[in-house]
């Protein structure tokens, strides 16, 4: 049974509630953007429960009596960094297949998910291209300023790869011996990640920006050329 097959299943409700799953090539963009947005939901209900629509949050398992939500950082810290994390490696890889198009190179993306080795491929790329003579992107003021981003934005990225190289610790508690993956009482503020995050986000949307203007600049070339 095929993707398309499979997705019959789940089809059943109210249409004003189906979810597009395919858009193309912008289907990283929503992706990404789901993971993001869905990240903040969720650090708002953690840090502010009252973010929760309260009709929601009052309602309770009608068998068990029990709550049907909860805000408990202690369980919401692994999806919120995990749905992070996987916006950063979406990011990250959809950023290198622009530029690589734009170098008119191959843009195929390897099976990795270390962000220390993605971001710095992708910071290696975006270097050539813009020390490059083709766009002359150096002259530019904005593109300048990109261009010191990456570093600053560099740290935030090796501080995520530090904790979750392989996209593995926040999906399962022990790893492939068996050990457990957090056992010294490790702490992480969801405040302070949230911000960082948000750092990381303004980056890629300027660097979304950019790529924009060099395909446009690229197009023309490609235009004149043929």
């Amino acid at each position: 049974m095929d993707t398309k097959e499979a997705s019959k299943k789940f089809q059943n409700g109210n249409w004003q509630d189906n979810a597009i799953l395919s858009n193309g090539y912008y289907s990283w963009d929503m992706m990404a953007d789901g993971y993001f947005n869905a990240a903040n939901i969720l650090v708002g209900s953690t840090i502010c429960p009252e973010f929760i629509n309260e009709k929601y949050l009052c309602s309770k398992n009608k068998e068990i009596g029990e709550p049907l939500f909860s805000t408990c950082k202690n369980t919401f810290i692994f999806p919120i960094f995990f749905l992070y994390r996987h916006y950063i490696e979406l990011s990250i890889k959809k950023a290198y297949m622009r530029i690589k198009k734009c170098k008119l190179e191959n843009s195929k993306i390897k099976a990795e998910h270390s962000l220390r080795i993605l971001f710095k491929n992708l910071k290696d790329n975006y270097m050539n291209m813009y020390n490059s003579n083709t766009y002359q992107m150096y002259k530019n003021l904005e593109f300048k300023q990109l261009r010191c981003k990456f570093q600053e934005i560099e740290q935030i990225i090796l501080e995520f790869d530090a904790i979750d190289s392989t996209s593995f610790n926040f999906r399962y508690p022990i790893d492939n011996n068996g050990c457990l993956i957090f056992n010294n009482n490790e702490i992480i503020n969801i405040e302070n990640l949230a911000e960082k995050m948000q750092k990381i986000r303004v980056f890629f949307q300027y660097l979304d920006i950019a790529l924009d203007e060099i395909e446009e600049v690229k197009n023309i070339i490609l235009d004149y050329i043929e």
